[in-house]
This record gives structure tokens, C-alpha cells and sequence, in this order.
């Protein structure tokens, strides 16, 4: 019998990598829109295809990680978090390419979360004043080489602004058992102690409103016009709610 099964065995590595590459590219992540483009993270990469599809063109090609990419409000920078010198930085690139400025330096881990709306600083998330142990809060840098100046929200791992820039919807600490510096994940169905709300701040007055909730994940906020926009397993699977 050794001699079929090890012809199997030959088949089946013959044919596997022609099923690779018809199942096609895998494992995309953290996708980000603009008027005309889609960037994502790919193999620790960068790359952009446009929205109608087509051929996607790779930004970056370093033996660090790149991840996060965030487009400016007009679309013409990627904001993105890179591993590129030995620690997580922010970064931000045109993106018809070229070479990345890097705007951070703390050693510290720092993850980009966004831009402001008028495109002139970009939003991330950091744990370079927290003691003793280390929680993120979020900052904004312009494109200048300015010192970052912290966001009054008293803790959050993520978080986007209102289009006209009044409120910040944000999430207080990173999902279940996932450290703030990794990416942000949970237990299916978890109901422990690290479930939260979205929450909403003013920054006229700082004051705080919860969106509804049910005990549940609730991750990931954004805004289109007076819409929030969120990823919840309310109903026990991960969804896209929205909440006016």
C-alpha cells in the first residue's frame, strides 16, 4: 500500500498550489474608502486598487509591517501605522506613492485611527502618558513635525470625529483579553467584563452620551452625515448597526 498512498501524495502536492491560486487572494485587511480608491493591508504591505476595480498597486515594500491605512478627507494621503524602525510609528504617504514621512517617535506603540476633519492632523491612539499600566488615549499630530497634543477624552482605543467636528465617537478600551497594542479581537459571544458601548463626546462641554446597549461588543465607530456607524453581536453575530 505504500506505493499509492505516496503517489497520492504526489497529486495532492501538484494540485495544491493551482487550488491557491484559485481560491484567490486571501486574508485582506483593514480596508479604508475614498472617493476613488480602496487601500488595504495585505502581507504586511500596503497596496490601493480603485473602487471599480481592477489591479491593485502595491505602496510600500519594507521588512517591517504596515497596517491601519487611513485616507485623508480629500483623498490624497494614506495615514498609516508602521513597524518600519523596530517600533509602531505613525506614517503618512501620498497616495500616487513615493517615499512615507514618519511622524512619531515615542517608543511606544502608536496606531493611527483617523484624520481630523479638515485633513490637517491625523488621529491615533497611544499609551505614552498612562501609568503603571499602560491604556490607549487618543492624540493628534499635524504633518509638520508638531509635538501631539492628547484628545480630552480620558481613556480610548479607537475613535472617529463627527464630519462637522464637534464629537468624537470612541471606544474606552480595546476588546476582550486583547492587549491595546495588538489588533482588536474578541471571544465570539463574549458577556465578561470588558464589553462596552460605543460612547459620544461633546467637545464643547466633554459631556458623554452611550449609545444603546445590550451588554455586547460593540466596536469600530464611524460617521456618515449624523450617522454613527458600528460593528455589534448584539443579536449573538457580528453586524453593522447604526444609530442617528
Amino acid at each position: 500500500m505504500k506505493a499509492p498512498l505516496l503517489f497520492l501524495g504526489l497529486l495532492v502536492s501538484i494540485a495544491s498550489p493551482t487550488f491557491a491560486i484559485a481560491q484567490g487572494t486571501r486574508l485582506l485587511r483593514h480596508p479604508t474608502v475614498s472617493r476613488e480608491l480602496v487601500a488595504f493591508a495585505y502581507a504586511g504591505d500596503l497596496w490601493v486598487v480603485s473602487r471599480e476595480g481592477g489591479q491593485a498597486r502595491r505602496l510600500t515594500s519594507t521588512p517591517g509591517v504596515e497596517a491601519d491605512p487611513h485616507f485623508s478627507p480629500d483623498g490624497s494621503k494614506i495615514a498609516f501605522s508602521g513597524t518600519v524602525a523596530g517600533n509602531t510609528d505613525v506614517y503618512v504617504m501620498q497616495t500616487t506613492g513615493g517615499d512615507p514621512k514618519r511622524l512619531t517617535y515615542h517608543p511606544g506603540p502608536d496606531r493611527v485611527r483617523g484624520w481630523t476633519p479638515d485633513g490637517r492632523q491625523v488621529v491615533f491612539a497611544s499609551g505614552r502618558i498612562s501609568a503603571p499600566q499602560p491604556y490607549f488615549r487618543l492624540w493628534t499630530i499635524g504633518q509638520e513635525g508638531a509635538l501631539p497634543e492628547s484628545l480630552p477624552i480620558p481613556r480610548a482605543f479607537s475613535g472617529a470625529y463627527s464630519p462637522d467636528g464637534s464629537r468624537i465617537a470612541h471606544e474606552e478600551f480595546s476588546t476582550a483579553f486583547i492587549p491595546a497594542w495588538h489588533e482588536a479581537s474578541y471571544w465570539r459571544n463574549y458577556r465578561g467584563g470588558r464589553t462596552h458601548p460605543i460612547r459620544v463626546m461633546t467637545l464643547a462641554d466633554h459631556s458623554i452620551e452611550k449609545l444603546p446597549w445590550t451588554n455586547s461588543n460593540d466596536t469600530d465607530p464611524m460617521w456618515i452625515g449624523n450617522t454613527i456607524y458600528f460593528l455589534s453581536d448584539r443579536n449573538h453575530m457580528v453586524n453593522l448597526f447604526a444609530y442617528r
